[in-house]
């Protein structure tokens, strides 16, 4: 083994580590994690257990309405839970590719940008400080929309709607606040915000820190798309960085790797414990690593692991490798659990009895499920 080997398996031990001993609230694991995905309105509730279980930690979870974290869509134009105290530089390094997307999608439905704007403005202008529910935001933008004219093919109005609404998003010009008390569900409440005024290359600078703190080493392609970053002004971080000594860059073969500075391979100590981690729907650990994700899975594993549209399925990790994939029912009523075969007997029985508190914990009770096993290995 290299030292760059042994410097690598320690690193990924070091994260596993974190992410299975997580701290309990809310505010902790989004921070630790930089961001919980939240495309789907399950998924943040489901990192929060996963994290909190392999803490041992089961009690009642502190509403959202109580947390200093902000729901917006942000790296990749992907809705995340953040600090609130990190949203403005998370939103201004990422705003660039939110919007040209979301403006692309409206000139496709024969939007020009002077109507796209005049649209924007107005549906500001009609926005109280108190703010509005979802469904009454969406009405007041199909009453705006029908002053101008627009080519939607076989979208409906409210797709025309939500995608006029989503600008002002995307573009920090409104906020979302979960006003449901329970992570279960979701209840959008937007209201106008001003748009946060920072450096923009402080802001990228953060944002690259942030992730290679929490998950290198990483390549360049890694951080890329991770944060949708462009190619030049990733570039010019990254060289920033290391140029300042905040990150380091680690060379092994043709690649380069981009490091904390603080995780040196003689300072890291790979863990000595071994959980059994059930990871939610895009998880923000498996989500984390593109260029490099063969850190957790082999090709077969990842064919499994993800869906053709790259979302990541629940996943089951031992070792530090994914050893099977899991999901639950919308109503929560079955489940089903999906194991690799070369776990042996004793595995296979801790991962499911391990999987049953698991679902307890994030079910409130459990359901009905299934066992099966894979025709294929993992390894």
């Amino acid at each position: 083994m290299t030292r760059f080997d042994d410097f690598y398996r320690r690193a990924t031990a070091t994260q596993l580590h974190a992410v299975s001993a997580q701290a309990c609230l809310p505010s902790e694991i989004a921070s630790r994690a930089v961001g919980l995905h939240a495309a789907r309105i399950k998924t943040p509730h489901m990192t929060l257990v996963g994290r909190r279980a392999c803490a041992g930690e089961y009690a009642s979870l502190t509403p959202p309405t109580e947390c200093p974290l902000v729901k917006a869509p942000l790296m990749r134009s992907t809705l995340h839970y953040v600090l609130e105290s990190e949203f403005a530089k998370f939103h201004c390094a990422t705003v660039g590719y939110r919007v040209a997307r979301r403006l692309r999608s409206l000139r496709r439905l024969g939007l020009d940008d002077r109507s796209i704007n005049a649209l924007r403005l107005s549906l500001i202008d009609h926005l109280s400080e108190e703010g509005i529910p979802e469904d009454e935001l969406l009405r007041l933008a199909q009453e705006l929309l029908k002053t101008v004219h627009v080519v939607r093919g076989d979208r409906s109005e409210a797709y025309v709607s939500w995608q006029i609404c989503r600008l002002l998003w995307d573009n920090g010009d409104i906020r979302m606040t979960n006003i449901a008390y329970d992570w279960r569900r979701e209840q959008r409440h937007f209201r106008p915000w001003p748009i946060p005024q920072v450096d923009t290359l402080d802001a990228v600078s953060h944002l690259v820190l942030r992730y290679i703190t929490a998950y290198g080493p990483v390549s360049a392609k890694d951080v890329a798309w991770w944060s949708a970053l462009g190619a030049r002004t990733l570039k010019t971080c990254l060289d920033e960085l290391s140029v300042t000594d905040r990150v380091v860059q680690i060379h092994s073969g043709n690649k380069t790797w981009y490091a904390n500075p603080a995780c040196s391979g003689e300072h890291l100590e790979a863990s000595c414990q071994d959980p059994m981690i059930f990871l939610a729907y895009e998880d923000p650990f498996i989500k984390a690593y593109f260029d490099t994700r063969d850190r957790y899975a082999s090709p077969y594993a990842l064919s499994r692991l993800f869906h053709s549209t790259g979302e990541a399925r629940a996943s089951v990790l031992l070792r530090g490798r994914v050893r099977g994939i899991w999901e639950v029912s919308p109503r929560d009523e079955s489940a089903r659990l999906t194991l690799c075969p070369s776990l042996n007997h004793v595995e296979r029985q801790r991962a499911v009895d391990a999987w049953e508190e698991h679902l307890l914990a994030l079910c409130g009770s459990k359901p009905r499920y299934e066992v099966i096993h894979d025709t294929h290995s993992y390894q």
